[in-house]
C-alpha cells in the first residue's frame, strides 16, 4: 500500500532484469508465464498484475474462475473461448464465466486484474458449447476533449495504455498526468 504515489514504466519492466517477477503455472495450462505483482489488496485479495505470456502457451482444459477478470492486451495476443484479443483490447469476464481454448501462440503481454483470488474451478460437465464470449472493448483512440475529474478521496490505480504506464495512487494524491486517456481503478 504505502503514502507515496508508485509509478512504473511497464514496457522498462518488461524488458528489464527480471527482478520481481515470479514464474508460475497457471492451472492446467503450459508453458508457465512471468508475473509481476503491480498490487494486491490485503483485505478483499484482489490483485493486478503485469503477466508475459510465452510463445506456446495454452490451456485448452475448460473451466472458470471464482473471480472476475479483467485483462488488457499491452502486447502480442491471447485468444479466450474462440475470441482473440490482440495489443489494445481489454476484455471483462465475469466470476464463474467458463474459458476454454486459450492461447497466446505468438506470446504477449497483459495487466490483468482479479476482482479476488483468482480461484480456477475445472469443467468437469459436457463439453463447453462453442460460443463467443462477451465482446472486448479497445481504448479510446483520443484523449477526451475535456479531463473527466477523478476521485482524489480513495486509493487508485491508472494504467496508461499507449505509454505503458502504470500508477498507483493513495488517497488525497494527485495522479500523474499525461496526455493519453487512462484506465483507472478504484481500490476499497
Amino acid at each position: 500500500m504505502g503514502t507515496s504515489v508508485r509509478r512504473l514504466d511497464l514496457r522498462a519492466v518488461a524488458d528489464g532484469d527480471g527482478r520481481g517477477w515470479a514464474t508460475t503455472t497457471i492451472p492446467e495450462s503450459s508453458p508457465p508465464v512471468r508475473l509481476l505483482r503491480l498490487h494486491h489488496d490485503r483485505a478483499t485479495k484482489a490483485s493486478v498484475s503485469l503477466v508475459a505470456f510465452p510463445h506456446g502457451w495454452s490451456r485448452a482444459a475448460a473451466g472458470a474462475y471464482t473471480a472476475s477478470e479483467e485483462f488488457l492486451v499491452l502486447c502480442g495476443g491471447l485468444a479466450v473461448s474462440g475470441q482473440r484479443y490482440d495489443a489494445g483490447a481489454w476484455a471483462w469476464l465475469p466470476a464463474g464465466a467458463l474459458r476454454f481454448d486459450s492461447t497466446a501462440p505468438s506470446g504477449a503481454l497483459a495487466v490483468a486484474w482479479f476482482s479476488g483470488p483468482p480461484t480456477w474451478v475445472p469443467h468437469r460437465g459436457p463439453g463447453p458449447a462453442r460460443t463467443a464470449p462477451r465482446p472486448s472493448c479497445a481504448p479510446p483512440t483520443k484523449p477526451p476533449t475535456k479531463p473527466e475529474p477523478v476521485d482524489a478521496r480513495r486509493d487508485r490505480e491508472l494504467l496508461y495504455p499507449r505509454s505503458w504506464q502504470w500508477a498507483w495512487v493513495p488517497a488525497g494524491h494527485p495522479a500523474p498526468r499525461l496526455a493519453e486517456p487512462a484506465f483507472v481503478r478504484f481500490w476499497p
